[in-house]
């Protein structure tokens, strides 16, 4: 079968899938059959490469709603460079003490379903992206859908980023108001239109609407709308006040009270590969825009001159530029800096360095090319909401 007729074979049968979402309503898929056999057209119909979950809301008389995923065994880290450790897999593969057998990321920016008092985060083609909620809001829907499953974090965005890096594809997306900006010839079909000053603006638009060059590796089966349309909040980084901090590994996903939501700070070793320590260790990393102890420097201004543009060294002390070193390869793995002076495009860079702040991903439908995988948003608060946020769901058995 040729990509054309796959892609066409893929959109009908998911698009099948969201009207029959549509049509039962709250009520969900009752019939266990058709659960059943759903799930095995769209594993065959992708090769395995896709995989349809039933999210339940976990009720004593359960009620089951569709959600779309691509499926990821572990790997080591995309691109040699960025490897902290050579042949270990990716932090995206690690959660606790163990390695994920099976990473699961929603084929599309996510959609919130209620049921049974509970928001459950869903990930299907041609609907509208949540948007307008904030961080907490967010994050308790992923958690919803049951053991493993979390809204997706930034260590599993940073191996899609590298991903897309390595195999020389980027995919674009509604980054200009319904269209791409590079491409404009390619387009989405509007969900949402905005007034600003008597103007009307095409905004969202129905999630994998857009053509193949859309999904992160141009397939029918791929991570689609990584470029623009709605910036995705993602867990497991923060910027405190200018420090940048992490939680370990991809624990951010763990249902673990205990480890995901412990933030570390990153400090450097001999080997620049990167430790993590408690807030107010000496030496932890942080973003400057003047020279300063242990200082990444960035433009100044917080304002967006390129993901590329971010140093990829730091000021060890003030006194000599003869100081500089390399910024630990954590850092790149974690698409937090660049692992080369290569070609990111244009895609973003913001940042706020008074305050604590979220991370967002991909950028938004007026970006145009700002937008893209490598877009890194470090400048909005966790209670931060509006019609151009969302989030994706995903999950992990080990």
């Amino acid at each position: 079968m040729r990509v054309a007729e796959q892609d066409r074979a893929m959109r009908g049968l998911e698009l099948e899938i969201t009207r029959r979402f549509k049509s039962y309503g709250a009520l969900g898929f009752a019939d266990a059959a058709e659960r059943r056999d759903l799930s095995n057209r769209v594993a065959e119909l992708s090769g395995g490469r896709n995989f349809l979950e039933w999210i339940s809301d976990g009720a004593t008389s359960p009620l089951y709603f569709p959600s779309i995923y691509v499926r990821f065994g572990p790997k080591s880290t995309p691109i040699s460079a960025a490897e902290s450790v050579p042949g270990q897999v990716h932090p995206a593969f690690r959660v606790g003490s163990s390695i994920i057998k099976d990473l699961f990321i929603g084929k599309y920016q996510g959609c919130i379903q209620a049921s049974n008092a509970k928001n459950l985060l869903l990930s299907l083609r041609g609907v509208d992206p949540a948007n307008s909620q904030n961080f907490a809001t967010f994050q308790t829907a992923g958690r919803n859908n049951g053991a493993g499953h979390h809204m997706m974090t930034n260590s599993e965005w940073a191996y899609l980023s590298l991903l897309c890096k390595s195999q020389g594809f980027q995919p674009r997306g509604n980054n200009y108001y319904g269209k791409d900006y590079a491409v404009p010839t390619e387009a989405g079909e509007v969900s949402y239109i905005y007034d600003s000053s008597g103007t009307k603006y095409n905004g969202r638009v129905l999630t994998g609407s857009g053509p193949l060059a859309w999904s992160h590796d141009g397939s029918p089966y791929g991570v689609w709308d990584l470029n623009g349309n709605v910036t995705e909040m993602v867990d497991g980084l923060q910027l405190k006040n200018g420090l940048i901090q992490i939680i370990e590994n991809n624990n951010a996903a763990s249902p673990d009270t205990g480890i995901n939501a412990l933030y570390k700070s990153i400090l450097d070793d001999e080997a620049h590969i990167g430790t993590l320590a408690s807030d107010g260790t000496a030496g932890e990393l942080k973003f400057v825009t003047a020279a300063a102890d242990y200082g990444i420097t960035v433009p100044g201004s917080g304002a967006s001159d390129g993901f590329k543009l971010i140093s990829q060294t730091y000021q060890k002390t003030v006194e000599s530029v003869a100081t500089q070193v390399a910024a630990p390869k954590l850092l790149k793995e974690l698409c937090i800096i660049p692992h080369d002076s290569g070609d990111y495009g244009t895609d973003g860079f913001w940042y706020n360095l008074a305050a604590t702040c979220v991370c967002y991903r991909g950028g938004v439908f007026s970006h145009t090319s700002r937008a893209g995988v490598s877009y890194l948003n470090l400048g909005y608060t966790a209670s931060n909401t509006y019609f151009d946020i969302g989030v994706r769901p995903a999950f992990y058995r080990v």
